[in-house]
């Protein structure tokens, strides 16, 4: 799992966060496993809070492999356009899993793909946006073979961070301006 994967790059004994928040690891060894959403956002909040990374969810997003898009990965491959892939991904999602929703709304030749997450308590808000976010685009840049592949704006909806030097980070990943305090995540 991604999440687990990005704490233990940050020193984290993920067993130790998974038992803390009454999952037992051995679990995670099931295929069809699907967490209860209020032990996931236990899990995240905890994988954070051990892990001091003030990036948990755009590092997470680093640990996502191509096939971690299982079913949804394999419709999107199926479209012959980026357009048609979000429309089939949007319509599927839920059969893969419950975080949140994706939509996209088209004004002339922009699109802009919002992602509704489920979850509203920060941190773990935050870092599920950010992590879906970078994950896209890291898909997206593993189905065109082009990992300069970029938006042209990525807007989040949480607060910018305290320390300027630190949306370098977003910069790193996103390869583009990204804007925060907006109306919602896009």
């Amino acid at each position: 799992h991604p999440y687990l994967a990005a704490a233990r790059q940050a020193g984290v004994d993920s067993a130790a966060a998974l038992r803390a928040v009454g999952i037992q690891p051995r679990t995670l060894e099931h295929p069809d496993l699907q967490i209860p959403g209020d032990r996931f956002e236990a899990l995240i909040a905890e994988l954070v809070d051990r892990s001091g990374d003030a990036f948990f969810g755009l590092h997470a997003s680093e640990h996502l492999p191509p096939e971690v898009f299982n079913v949804l990965g394999y419709i999107a491959l199926s479209a012959t356009t980026l357009l048609e892939a979000l429309a089939k991904v949007a319509r599927y999602e839920k059969r893969v899993g419950d975080l949140g929703s994706v939509e996209t709304k088209l004004r002339g030749n922009e699109s802009r793909i919002l992602w509704h997450c489920r979850f509203t308590g920060q941190p773990v808000r935050r870092h599920l946006i950010e992590a879906v976010f970078a994950g896209w685009l890291r898909y997206t840049r593993w189905l065109a073979n082009d990992q300069k592949l970029a938006p042209e704006r990525v807007w989040f909806e949480h607060a910018r961070p305290v320390d300027s030097a630190q949306a370098e980070e977003y910069q790193r990943l996103f390869g583009c301006p990204v804007d925060f305090d907006q109306p919602y995540s896009w």
